[in-house]
C-alpha cells in the first residue's frame, strides 16, 4: 500500500473509476447519493468490486430538490 510523505498509509487509492482499494486489501466501490460521494466496501476481489459497482445507479441517486412543506 502507498504511504504519504510522513510515512503513514493513504487512506483509498483509485484503482479504476469508482473503485478503490483500502489500506487492509478490501476493494471499495463509489457511488453518490444527493450529490455525495458514499463508498460501500465489498470485500477483497476485484472482479467482485467491479460488478457492485456496475449495480449501482448510473444517475447517482439524485433526489428532487423540492422539499415537502
Amino acid at each position: 500500500m502507498r504511504k504519504s510523505d510522513d510515512g503513514r498509509p493513504v487512506g483509498r487509492v483509485r484503482v479504476e473509476r469508482g473503485v478503490y482499494r483500502q489500506p487492509n486489501g478490501k476493494y471499495a466501490v463509489c457511488f453518490m447519493i444527493d450529490g455525495k460521494p458514499r463508498f460501500r466496501t465489498v470485500g477483497y476481489d476485484l472482479e467482485l468490486a467491479r460488478a457492485e459497482r456496475r449495480t449501482l445507479p448510473a444517475h447517482g441517486g439524485r433526489r428532487s430538490s423540492r422539499r415537502p412543506g
